[in-house]
């Protein structure tokens, strides 16, 4: 076998303006992480940011809208994750945009959106051995879950195409191949290193450097490493769930230095028998842009052939779940107490996964933290009243009214009345010792009617959390909520932990420490209330499971198991008094939980 070296990607835009543009920055990131780049400028193009836990800092990337996301707003569209060359390939950013973008207006392909992740400049989309440059995993574990969360996709992996030039090619081909239950299409575009072994001795003169950089950071100076990270062994590895299942295409220019191992493997792909397009251009050389113009025509119908379908279907789309959930304690409590908020969120969280893998998770809960690391400024606020508002109105703005959201709050609540100025009470949101800081009823209530989801499931774990009930019982309050459903056909759920006027006392179960409510919800979560029925006040044994959640199980359930959950330590009684209210049909399935 041939054997070539890495090859770096070419900057696209050669005049000096938009290469200043491209390295134009906005204020960069206040521990001048390098997972932060500088901000290209270019038409419809925004940098944003996310919080990685894999990375431990914030990370930056780029993403290109059409002009039609900006006024269909029930529509859903497509995403197109480019992969950058070696080097970060930030100047040639504005070129790539105006080539996708002028495509869509001349309507030559779907409108989609394109994200541009950060691979680090030689990231190769791997994880490094050492785990110190975990960027395969921030890629495909937490930038796709978070585009699917902020913006309005196709959030299926028909929906979904990597693309790449270069080591972004070779990215492509090992995401592509290694996660074909994620992505429906991968396009691999002058893909290099393809080879099985990586050293600093082969490929292009000048770049030994770099080579033996990359072999150390990325590899672990491990020859085996490198070749298990291959496109080469994860086609092999996963031959028969590509097979049928991912549309590949194959593109590197007749005058590529990288022509002659994508020739191998495109013959590899032969042998496995995994159905590929294969294209070599004529007189192309090792960039990007005259790979497209090469292709003409035919790098359009690829498009059209990967996403057509699903742009067109994109209002029909298939329904999306969203759950909300949020843990607060306050800097007060012991350690023990803010620990249950923190844990709390994680059980929901990983039963909801549970019950639906596809469920769109937003996660808040704040750090245990000591009231003197608090008050000496050494851990900050990480949620917050405007945090969660935020939340919030990210919901009302990418739900659409097919989808489903679930918001659970685990918090301190605050009693009717606790001030002349605030009387309706509401659930606390704010670390310091202090009576303000909470999100009020009227407010949150506002903020859940505007949620244009078909189902709005409100759980609140609070003291005191039944006033948001009686709130929304008022008779100025529900005929808006009520209107919701008898008009336009939605259902909006809330349950609260406990009535107006008492505390939510935790109890004990399964050997730990947990509000029954808390518990309840868990479970219910995790497919325990598919055929709960009631009769005269108690369960029917051996109630139908067929895989589903209605409405009315989803309040049975939890109404019921959160009252009726016995403690296991007797001076820690179950003295639950669960309220619900809305306007709903109980006959009506949520998707959640349903197989």
């Amino acid at each position: 076998m041939a054997v070539l070296g890495l090859t770096f990607s070419v900057i696209l835009c050669s005049d000096q303006s938009a290469v200043r543009a491209a390295q134009k920055t906005s204020s960069p990131d206040e521990t001048g992480s390098r997972w932060i780049t500088p901000a290209v400028q270019a038409p419809r193009l925004q940098q944003r940011f996310f919080q990685s836990a894999a990375a431990k800092a914030k990370v930056s990337y780029h993403i290109y809208t059409p002009a039609v996301y900006d006024t269909d707003k029930k529509r859903q569209f497509p995403v197109l994750y480019w992969l950058h060359g070696a080097g970060g390939g930030l100047p040639g950013l504005p070129k790539l945009v105006q080539h996708f973008d002028q495509a869509i207006l001349a309507e030559k392909i779907p409108p989609i959106l394109v994200v541009f992740p950060n691979g680090m400049p030689y990231g190769m989309w791997c994880n490094s051995k050492d785990g110190t440059l975990p960027v395969e995993t921030v890629v495909i574990k937490e930038l796709l879950p978070h585009i699917d969360a902020t913006f309005r996709t196709v959030a299926s992996r028909k929906g979904r195409m990597i693309e790449g030039f270069s080591m972004g090619g070779y990215g492509a081909a090992r995401l592509g191949f290694k996660y074909a239950d994620l992505f429906g299409t991968a396009s691999i575009l002058g893909a290099g290193p393809l080879q099985l072994e990586f050293t600093e001795a082969i490929g292009p003169r000048g770049k030994a450097r770099d080579r033996k950089r990359i072999l150390e950071t990325v590899y672990g100076n491990d020859q085996s490493y490198f070749l298990s990270q291959s496109p080469w062994m994860l086609a092999k590895q996963n031959a028969a769930k590509i097979r049928g299942k991912l549309r590949v295409r194959q593109v590197v220019g007749d005058r590529d230095k990288m022509l002659v191992p994508n020739r191998e493997l495109h013959a590899h792909l032969d042998r496995l028998f995994i159905p590929h397009t294969w294209t070599v251009p004529a007189g192309v050389r090792h960039n990007p842009l005259d790979v497209f113009h090469a292709l003409e025509k035919t790098n359009w119908e690829f498009y059209r052939e990967a996403f057509e379908g699903e742009s067109q279907q994109s209002s029909k789309a298939k329904p999306k779940t969203y759950i909300l959930t949020f843990g607060k304690s306050r800097v007060a409590d012991p350690v023990r107490q803010q620990k249950i908020a923190k844990i709390a969120v994680r059980d929901i969280v990983e039963s909801s996964k549970k019950c639906q893998p596809d469920i769109i998770v937003d996660a808040l809960a704040e750090p245990v933290i000591t009231k003197e690391e608090y008050l000496q400024g050494k851990v900050k606020e990480t949620v917050t009243g405007d945090i969660f508002r935020n939340h919030l109105e990210r919901l009302t703005e990418i739900a659409t009214p097919q989808d489903t959201v679930i918001i659970y709050t685990h918090s301190h609540g605050c009693r009717n009345g606790f001030q002349d100025s605030q009387p309706l009470g509401g659930i606390m949101m704010d670390l310091p010792i202090r009576r303000s800081g909470p999100i009020l009823w009227d407010e949150y209530v506002d903020r859940i009617l505007e949620i244009p989801a078909k189902n709005v499931v409100v759980l609140t774990m609070a003291c005191f959390s039944g006033g948001l009930v009686e709130y929304m019982n008022s008779p100025q309050v529900s005929k808006r909520w009520k209107d919701r459903q008898q008009k336009e056909g939605r259902n909006l759920i809330v349950l609260t932990s406990q009535c107006k006027d008492e505390l939510s006392i935790p109890i004990v179960k399964d050997g730990r420490v947990i509000n029954p409510f808390t518990y309840a919800v868990t479970k219910m979560f995790a497919g325990e209330a598919d055929g709960f029925q009631l009769s005269h006040g108690k369960p029917i044994t051996g109630g139908r499971k067929d895989g589903k959640l209605t409405v009315g199980e989803l309040i049975d359930y939890t109404l019921y198991t959160t009252k009726h959950t016995p403690s296991e330590h007797v001076r820690r009684k179950n003295g639950a008094k669960p309220q619900v209210t809305g306007s709903y049909d109980r006959t009506s399935i949520l998707r959640f939980g349903a197989h």
